[in-house]
């Protein structure tokens, strides 16, 4: 069963936090404006997504490889 307490914290405090890519969006677009800041806001995107697509691509991969561990 998941534990919701450590989740939620860590959802408040993710959402409420900025990050590093964040501070340097907020820093280039009142350098730059917003039309020059676009292309670092879309490798921004980009570079999140294929993240969290390893993430979710090497989870299963361990899921499959080691089912004695997940499962309950």
């Amino acid at each position: 069963m998941l534990n919701f307490f450590p989740f939620l914290a860590y959802v408040v405090v993710t959402t409420f936090t900025p990050g590093p890519n964040n501070i340097m969006a907020m820093s280039n677009a009142l350098r730059y404006g917003y039309r020059r800041t676009f292309g670092f806001l879309t490798g921004m995107t980009a570079g999140f997504f294929v993240v969290m697509l390893a993430c979710g691509l090497l989870n299963v991969a361990l899921a499959n490889l080691i089912p004695r561990y997940t499962s309950g």
